[in-house]
């Protein structure tokens, strides 16, 4: 399933795990403000950085807006420019927190993907997008890892909240 090479190295575990009712959803209409996603998105990158590797290449820089038409358009949460090196994101779309980790998660995996060849717009042309092997990649990555991130990212910007949340204290919002 993994076809980046740096990829493959990662112990993939063999199911998805659940989000947890013990932490809250964080719904991005208005738990939230800005300097909170500001950390979030921050505290994101640097758990892929740390968990999925980081190439020589400078890591990618974080643009985000509540809602960007053009993204909105295209139906796009989120996207990676290769040449500007930069995660572009929509907040509007992404119900919760996992949503959003699962959008930086997958973008980074792209950032992490060869540029040589053009294999992804390659693959986007003969395959279609859903089938592109880069996309189910990103998809599957982001969707095994995007729990464990989002608990690890909230842990580190909510400590004692978190520790309430985890020992079962309080309920979901």
């Amino acid at each position: 399933m993994l076809k980046t090479k740096r990829l493959k190295k990662l112990r993939l575990p063999t199911h998805t795990p659940k989000r947890s009712k013990t932490i809250p959803m964080y719904h991005l209409g208005g738990n939230l403000t800005e300097a909170q996603i500001d950390a979030f998105l921050s505290l994101t990158l640097q758990w892929c950085k740390e968990t999925l590797g980081k190439p020589r290449r400078n890591l990618p820089q974080i643009e985000w807006t509540w809602n960007c038409t053009e993204l909105q358009s295209e139906g796009v949460w989120a996207e990676y420019l290769t040449d500007e090196n930069i995660i572009r994101v929509r907040i509007q779309g992404h119900k919760t927190i996992y949503n959003l980790a699962n959008s930086i998660i997958h973008e980074y995996t792209h950032y992490l993907q060869p540029r040589k060849g053009n294999w992804y717009y390659r693959w986007n042309n003969s395959m279609g997008y859903k089938n592109n092997p880069y996309e189910v990649e990103a998809n599957h990555i982001a969707s095994v890892y995007d729990v464990q991130c989002t608990h690890a990212v909230l842990e580190t910007m909510f400590p004692r909240r978190m520790g309430r949340f985890n020992r079962g204290g309080m309920g979901s919002k």
